[in-house]
């Protein structure tokens, strides 16, 4: 059982080790209305009783007690200050007399737990004969010990949690008992707190109580449709927003937005596949918001019935946990990327983030590391970087290495941004590469070029020319635009009998079939060192087109319509009519003195134009 510190409710003790004098740090609102927690929590206090000091002869000067302040701070303690006695000095006791402080403390905006409740006695200095009573509903005696320098015991009981309900109360009642023969010649300092625990996963230091965090439906802020926990994980902080499964979403196509600018490492927001299941079908998006990043997630990609069916079991819906991460990513990712930069001869101008989806039932996760159409994430850009020296957002590979994912920078009130759309989850972060090519000083492909070789789309056949003249393979063609798309390499393809696993291009053309880019030939094959023709590579490109969300979809007459604008129109074959008219209408291709040119094989520098203008006019760049 781990224990967790959630709200320290602290008196300051003096004299009879009762009354406090000394104010605490920071401002404290007067009245004794506090309700602790400012976002709903599974567990929060709230004064409910101030019950009165009594007293059994002893001293008179205890009237000052009605000049009550509390507040809370910023870790989520509950502290009290008292009023100084009527004569200036502290409150005292005198030998011989009997004093009781009575506090009810309700349970409020909790989460069914079971826990485990302590009282913890300190400092309390020569006062002795104390009795704490914590409570359900009634005063049950709960421990009259000898005071010693520390002592804390259990309630209700060591061995058993309790289940905390709604309404539940925690009444403390400290009596003093003073001995005739006490000496009390100095005033003690001491404390109460209040402490809990409870079992989850080796959590630690809980916070309640999270400024920052809100939940907006269209804009619109909902109170109390989340629970908002804080944990100390391995020197991390974590945040978990858990959103009510009883959110109601009116409208199709609403934005379900989570504020979280908490400032903590790591940021889950959770749901379960219910409501993600309600989601889609109202095909509403979940915007997570951290001060590091956003992250913009259409339920429908999570697709939560093929996640059902990994599970492998009938299982409701409202059963399995639906976690979506955002994490400022670890200190030995930091040292692998920073490595790959000093390699690639790269700057990192924003810190890498995490990404992750992860379905729970039981003992089984299912992680979401795919998705079916791109995924919008923005990474914040630090102050203080020139936005001229940003040149695209890339993802870490499993190996170390990196490679380009679609970015484009944008403005939100004044602050630089990276917009990342990608179709998997993983680790992003955006860097500053200027690559320039000799032998294209004088072309007219120079900027395109340039541009997709910076971006890591493209590389040189050395390290300072490229052959912008030379033809390309079919091989090449397939990665050069799974590059430019952000498909992650490592897809199987095996239904290409001339393409083996230990090719260099086997990933990338895997990836690129799995996402149907490429379709190979009609006898299984691939032909991945044929160079390819122009027409051959427009239809990856329309394919491309299509994945990346664009209409490409065209009547028969208006395909016609635009072949006509060239005087080649009939060398087009009839397959590849359909996917050279979407270029020509996107202007992927410009062709060539009103020329097409579809049998030609196409240049590296045709290449490198024909995708940069793909990805400008699908607004992925």
């Amino acid at each position: 059982m781990k224990k967790f510190i959630l709200l320290g409710l602290i008196f300051f003790l003096a004299a009879a080790g009762l009354i406090g004098v000394q104010a605490g740090t920071g401002a404290a609102p007067a009245g004794n209305d506090i309700t602790v927690a400012t976002v709903p929590g599974w567990l929060a206090l709230e004064p409910s009783r101030n019950g009165p000091v009594e007293w059994d002869g002893g001293t008179k000067n205890m009237a000052g007690y009605a000049d009550e302040n509390a507040w809370v701070d910023e870790d989520g303690n509950l502290h009290f200050d008292f009023a100084k006695g009527m004569d200036g000095n502290a409150f005292g006791f005198q030998p011989g007399s009997y004093y009781e402080f009575d506090r009810l403390f309700k349970l409020i905006n909790q989460r069914d737990r079971s826990i485990n409740v302590s009282i913890n006695v300190q400092d309390m200095g020569a006062y002795r004969n104390y009795i704490l009573i914590g409570t359900q509903s009634s005063r049950t005696l709960v421990k009259d010990f000898t005071p010693k320098d520390h002592a804390t015991f259990p309630w209700p009981n060591p061995n058993k949690s309790r289940r905390i309900a709604a309404g539940d109360s925690i009444w403390v009642s400290v009596h003093f008992d003073i001995p005739p023969d006490a000496e009390l010649t100095a005033p003690v300092a001491g404390k109460l707190v209040i402490t809990a625990s409870y079992d989850e996963g080796g959590r630690n230091n809980v916070r309640e109580s999270m400024p920052g965090v809100e939940v907006a439906v269209d804009g619109q802020k909902r109170e109390q449709v989340a629970t908002v926990i804080t944990t100390k994980e391995g020197g991390r902080t974590v945040t978990t927003v858990t959103v009510d499964p009883k959110l109601e979403i009116e409208g199709h196509n609403s934005v379900v937005t989570i504020l979280a600018n908490t400032n903590s490492d790591v940021v889950i927001c959770e749901l379960n596949g219910q409501l993600v299941k309600n989601m889609e079908q109202k095909q509403a998006v979940l915007e997570i918001k951290t001060e590091a990043a956003t992250y913009t997630l259409p339920a429908q990609q999570i697709n939560i019935d093929a996640v059902s069916g990994q599970i492998g079991q009938q299982v409701a819906l409202q059963d399995i946990k639906v976690n979506i991460e955002i994490a400022r990513s670890s200190a030995e990712t930091v040292r692998i990327i920073e490595n790959s930069a000093r390699k690639g001869e790269y700057t990192i101008v924003a810190p890498p983030v995490d990404f992750k989806v992860t379905c729970t039932y039981g003992d089984k996760t299912v992680e979401v590391s795919r998705f079916n159409g791109y995924v919008e994430r923005t990474i914040a850009i630090p102050d203080g970087v020139d936005p001229q020296k940003i040149t695209t957002g890339v993802v870490l590979n499993s190996d170390g290495t990196v490679s380009h994912v679609p970015t484009k920078i944008i403005v939100i009130d004044g602050k630089y941004y990276a917009q990342i759309n990608c179709l998997t989850n993983s680790t992003y972060f955006v860097i500053w590469h200027s690559k320039t090519f000799k032998d294209v000083e004088n072309h007219w492909a120079r900027d395109s070029v340039n541009e997709m070789g910076s971006r890591l789309v493209i590389g040189g056949v050395d390290e300072n020319n490229f052959a912008p003249d030379r033809d390309i393979t079919r091989a090449e063609f397939a990665a050069i635009v799974g590059r430019a798309l952000g498909l992650k390499a490592g897809g199987t393809a095996d239904k290409f009998s001339d393409v083996k696993g230990n090719d260099w291009f086997c990933g990338a053309v895997g990836a690129a079939c799995e996402y149907g880019i490429v379709s190979g030939y009609e006898d299984g094959t691939f032909k991945p060192d044929q160079a390819i023709s122009r027409e051959e590579a427009m239809a990856m490109i329309a394919r491309a087109m299509e994945l990346a969300g664009m209409d490409t979809n065209i009547a028969g007459s208006g395909v016609d319509a635009k072949l006509a604008e060239f005087k080649d129109k009939d060398s087009v074959n009839g397959w590849a009519k359909k996917s050279v008219a979407s270029c020509i209408k996107y202007n992927i291709v410009v062709g060539s003195n009103s020329v097409l040119a579809p049998d030609n094989n196409i240049t590296r520098a045709e290449t490198a134009a024909m995708i940069m203008r793909m990805l400008q006019q699908a607004d992925l760049i």
